[in-house]
């Protein structure tokens, strides 16, 4: 097993893939331009999660502080499964034993992606809420995007939803997420 430059290597061989594409995002880089292979993921997105797909609405940059003040989730199918989702990762990871890995992602995570995502939100956007929230937000995904990745080889959770996100992510754009019956996207 290879020694990582981000100083840990997840015990399970399914995050750690995961992991290796979070550490080289290159955050934020495309941010403002529509891109019609984003929205596709989007629909991927949706269709895994198994909710009905929402309409899809770009943001451009100047509009994200504005739209991160207002946005609100009620009402989302897709934050309706979000939400209970940490307890479904706790609960399978408790069952088949892999607490120890669950907590090890839970640990390392934030720390891999919250420094970088920030340093780089903070170049991309003027306003000090906007860069805590993409940097934040960011963080939660990439880590809810591994624990699913560890658990992939159990029934039920073969295909991670969170990968059609990290692939918007490496091409630069910022998924803001669920609002409404929309899904915002920058």
């Amino acid at each position: 097993m290879k020694k990582e430059t981000y100083g840990f290597r997840p015990k399970s061989e399914q995050a750690a893939e995961l992991v290796d594409r979070i550490h080289r995002i290159n955050w934020f880089s495309a941010v403002g331009s529509p891109n019609a292979d984003v929205e596709r993921e989007i629909n991927q997105f949706t269709k895994l999660l198994k909710v009905k797909q929402p309409n899809i609405e770009w943001v451009s940059l100047k509009d994200i502080p504005e739209t991160i003040s207002t946005f609100n989730v009620t009402g989302s199918d897709v934050w309706e499964v979000l939400y209970h989702l940490p307890d479904r990762i706790a609960e399978e990871s408790k069952w088949t034993g892999r607490m120890d890995i669950i907590d090890e992602l839970v640990y390392h995570m934030p720390e891999l992606v919250y420094v970088k995502a920030f340093d780089k939100a903070f170049t991309v956007f003027s306003d000090e809420k906007t860069v805590a929230f993409v940097s934040t937000h960011v963080m939660y995904v990439s880590v809810l995007a591994c624990l699913w990745e560890a658990l992939s080889d159990r029934k039920g959770w073969a295909e991670n939803p969170f990968n059609s996100i990290i692939t918007i992510l490496e091409a630069g754009y910022f998924p803001i997420g669920p609002n409404g019956s929309k899904f915002l996207i920058c």
